[in-house]
């Protein structure tokens, strides 16, 4: 996804975000900005594998106590193989999710789900470059660690279904860091 393209869409996010009521403790961080970087791959491309790279930014707002809603917004190298009959590819989305944490003594563990938006673009062997979207479902577990007040290292599992013609369905694993405030 087009880095600009991407700060835009986290930035609208925020604004809005900011309108909603919250009813978070005052002690806990209302929103945070979130930086992932992980691997990844289809499940249906066996020659790719789930060992590509993948980068991810994400924002956050918690309007209840353990739920949080959010946005992420990243992309899934795909450059090193055949994804159909395309090379030099890599898939963009855009989730947004909702989530339910469960507090633990030094850590926070999730479930989430969530809607997005996808796209493949590549460059076909024959007929020059290839682009196609979709709509698809993303499911995962998340883990943040809290390394400060302001500050927490994430873990996630994701996996993505999608109705694109060459990746139906997707796993990524990310660690990262979350920024509150």
């Amino acid at each position: 996804m087009n880095p600009l393209k991407a700060a835009s869409v986290l930035i609208i996010f925020a604004l809005l975000a900011f309108a909603l009521p919250t009813t978070a403790s005052a002690e806990g961080a209302v929103y945070s900005f979130n930086i992932w970087a992980g691997v990844g791959g289809p499940l249906d491309e066996d020659d790719l594998g789930l060992s590509n790279s993948s980068f991810q930014l994400g924002f956050t707002v918690q309007p209840e106590d353990q739920l949080l809603v959010g946005l992420r917004v990243g992309e899934l190298d795909l450059s090193g193989g055949l994804v159909g009959d395309s090379i030099d590819t890599s898939l963009d989305y855009a989730t947004v999710v909702g989530e339910y944490r469960f507090t633990e003594s030094f850590y926070e563990s999730g479930l989430y789900i969530g809607l997005g938006v996808y796209s493949l673009d590549g460059l076909r062997l024959v007929s020059g470059s290839y682009s196609e979207e979709s709509v698809g479902l993303v499911l995962g577990m998340s883990g943040e660690f809290i390394l400060s007040d302001r500050v927490g290292f994430l873990l996630e599992i994701s996996g993505h279904a999608t109705n694109l013609d060459t990746v139906d369905t997707v796993a990524m694993g990310h660690a990262g860091l979350a920024i509150h405030f």
